[in-house]
């Protein structure tokens, strides 16, 4: 099983300069964004939507799925912070499973923000002492 999705998915994203150029890695953020960073784009929130095992007909469990959502918060509505993930993402396997209907939130006056969402899934084998 994996030890924490949360860090596995963060670091790929905070050790990739081609991301923090654009995102600062203060502004990745797990399960939710901070109301002072709100009014703060650009920022990235990691959600983790299911972990699971797979069985294997003799009954034992080998490997397992990671199922994430990165949601990507920003004055535009370009998609390049999302494209970018994505090919970054597909270079370590994780591949691209569904991408959300567009959305946008008026924050206050001067300040709208797009959200680019995307869904994720990464398949994993577990190690020798973890198969069950």
């Amino acid at each position: 099983m994996m030890d924490d999705p949360y860090k596995f998915i963060r670091d790929i994203l905070i050790n990739s300069p081609e991301i923090t150029k654009i995102i600062p890695a203060s502004n990745i953020k797990n399960f939710s964004i901070p109301a002072t960073l709100i009014t703060q784009p650009p920022y990235i929130r990691i959600t983790v939507i299911d972990i699971s095992d797979e069985e294997f007909g003799d009954g034992q469990i080998l490997a397992g799925g990671l199922k994430i959502q990165i949601d990507i918060w920003q004055t535009n509505g370009l998609l390049t912070v999302g494209n970018k993930i994505k090919k970054l993402f597909k270079e370590k396997d994780i591949h691209c499973i569904d991408v959300l209907e567009p959305h946008s939130e008026k924050i206050n006056d001067s300040l709208t923000l797009f959200r680019d969402g995307r869904r994720y899934f990464y398949a994993y084998e577990l190690d020798e002492n973890e198969i069950y």
